[in-house]
């Protein structure tokens, strides 16, 4: 069998993914799976292990296999896809930060509490500092570690985050926005 171009593989890797991920945010993720696996298999063959589009592939299998409560399929992907943004964006790229969400929010859908804060803590760290403290994105941060303090039961801790996540959504996005609905339901 003759080897395709790199390009060729390429494309039909993405095809793969833009299916893995319609498919797992249609709450297909039984469905999602072989096509992520085949947009890995193919962006691992074209770029190798340690490309920033593995990492992405990783990361959408990961959360399909979560979604499925495969664990122990999902925390090696998490941790392989942190790894590999690490290394080619070090510690404190955005991108590292949504790899630390990923593996935190797996910590807590499991109850482990104390390996998942953190993770999310870290994740806010990096945010504020790349993005500033003003971002939505850090407000996505202040409300997962907010969410993780309410699974505790530690009011006192989530209220203020609720709070400030609300506030930057409100400034950044406006007092219509569905995020601003989102954080006056959590608080």
């Amino acid at each position: 069998m003759e080897a395709r171009p790199p390009d060729v593989r390429l494309l039909e890797a993405q095809k793969a993914y833009d299916e893995g991920m319609r498919l797992k945010d249609a709450g297909q993720y039984k469905n999602a799976v072989p096509h992520i696996e085949r947009a890995l298999e193919l962006r691992e063959a074209a770029l190798g292990g340690v490309h920033l589009e593995v990492a992405s592939c990783l990361q959408l299998l990961g959360e399909a296999q979560r979604f499925q409560g495969n664990h122990t399929h999902a925390e090696p992907l998490f941790e392989r896809a942190l790894a590999i943004r690490e290394g080619a964006l070090g510690k404190d790229h955005p991108d590292v930060a949504r790899s630390l969400n990923s593996i935190a929010l797996f910590y807590q859908g499991q109850g482990q509490y104390g390996r998942a804060e953190p993770l999310y803590a870290r994740a806010l760290a990096i945010r504020e500092g790349a993005l500033g403290k003003d971002h939505p994105d850090v407000a996505a941060s202040l409300n997962n570690l907010a969410n993780l303090y309410i699974d505790q039961g530690q009011y006192g801790r989530a209220e203020p985050l609720y709070a400030r996540a609300l506030a930057i959504r409100e400034g950044a996005l406006g007092k219509d926005h569905p995020d601003v609905a989102a954080s006056l339901n959590n608080l």
